[in-house]
């Protein structure tokens, strides 16, 4: 962490367990009922539900993370080509004798081994 949050950032990341489980225990009998009239099915259906959420969530950060990584591949790529550009501009005379055929097999070989 950047900030020097990352004592917060585990406390959060602690606490949010403890926090489910007490909710666990506090709403579990309510939901399950009473002696006379016991639900265990819907208590059973509503941690279904709970979990069918969390998974939902996921799917939702893993749309955002393939995103994000594809728009770091481009970015890396636009980083590449500058690079190459300013390269070559800067040493025109080694480029010389060469022809744009051979030039873009250099760079494409340059690209594999990366």
């Amino acid at each position: 962490m950047e900030d020097g949050n990352l004592n917060f950032a585990l406390g959060v990341v602690n606490s949010i367990p403890l926090l489910g489980s007490t909710l666990n225990g506090m709403l579990t009998p309510k939901i399950y009922g009473d002696v006379s009239d016991p639900h265990l099915g819907r208590a059973l259906f509503t941690g279904f539900g709970f979990c069918l959420i969390c998974y939902l969530c996921l799917l939702v950060l893993v749309v955002i993370d393939y995103k994000a990584d594809e728009e770091l591949e481009d970015l890396k790529k636009e980083k590449a080509e500058k690079i190459i550009k300013k390269f070559r501009s800067q040493n025109r005379h080694l480029f010389a004798s060469f022809t744009e055929d051979e030039i873009a097999d250099l760079e494409s070989d340059f690209d594999e081994t990366e």
